[in-house]
C-alpha cells in the first residue's frame, strides 16, 4: 500500500478508537428506553434510519432452554444460530441479551426480525411465527439511532455504514447476545 492510503487508515483507526467508547456509552443508555414487542397487534415504533437495535428475551419461569435450542432452526430458513457458549446464566425470569444487529432502516428491519414468516428468504429471527417460544417468553426491543437523517451522498453513507458496522460488533463482543454472529 502506498503511504497515502497508510496514513489514511492510521488516521481512521485513531479516530474510530476516541469516538467508539462514547457511542457504546450512547447506544447502551439508548437501550434502557426498550418496547416490549406485541405480537398480536404486529406493531412496533421505530425511525426508519440507520442505526443500531437490541432484541432481549426474558425467559419465564417455566422457559426449558433445551427445547428452545431443539426448536430454533425448524421449519424456519434464513434464520441466525444460537450461540450455545453465551448462554451461561440459566436463570429464569430476567431480560438477557438475545439479538444485536445494524440497519440503514430500523423501523424495517426490526419489524423482519419480529414479525416475518418462517418460508421468507430475508434473513432475520422471525420471532412472530415461533409460537412455542412465544408461550415461554417475552420479547422487547430497542435502537440507538445513529443518524437522524438519509445520507445526500455515496461518502456520508459509506461513514455511516463503517460506523453502525463497527459499532454493531462492540456491542455484540460487549453484551454477548444468544443469537446471532460469533
Amino acid at each position: 500500500m502506498n503511504n497515502a492510503i497508510n496514513t489514511f487508515i492510521d488516521n481512521l483507526d485513531k479516530k474510530w478508537a476516541t469516538m467508539s467508547g462514547g457511542l457504546i456509552k450512547d447506544s447502551k443508555q439508548s437501550f434502557k428506553n426498550s418496547q416490549l414487542i406485541d405480537f398480536e397487534s404486529g406493531k412496533i415504533t421505530a425511525p426508519n434510519s440507520f442505526g443500531i437495535y437490541f432484541i432481549e428475551i426474558y425467559p419465564q419461569k417455566d422457559f426449558d432452554f433445551q427445547v428452545f435450542e431443539d426448536n430454533w432452526k425448524s421449519n424456519i430458513i434464513k434464520t441466525p444460530n444460537i450461540i450455545k457458549n453465551r448462554i451461561t446464566d440459566k436463570s429464569n425470569e430476567k431480560w438477557y441479551p438475545f439479538y444485536i444487529g445494524k440497519s440503514e432502516k430500523l423501523y424495517s428491519r426490526i419489524n423482519e426480525h419480529c414479525f416475518h414468516q418462517a418460508n421468507k428468504t430475508t434473513y432475520g429471527l422471525k420471532l412472530g411465527c415461533r409460537t412455542e417460544l412465544l408461550k415461554q417468553a417475552q420479547f422487547r426491543f430497542s435502537f440507538y439511532e445513529v443518524a437522524n437523517r438519509s445520507p445526500e451522498n455515496v461518502k456520508l453513507k459509506s461513514a455511516l455504514q463503517f460506523i453502525i458496522t463497527n459499532l454493531e460488533k462492540e456491542l455484540r463482543d460487549e453484551l454477548k447476545p444468544w443469537i446471532g454472529k460469533q
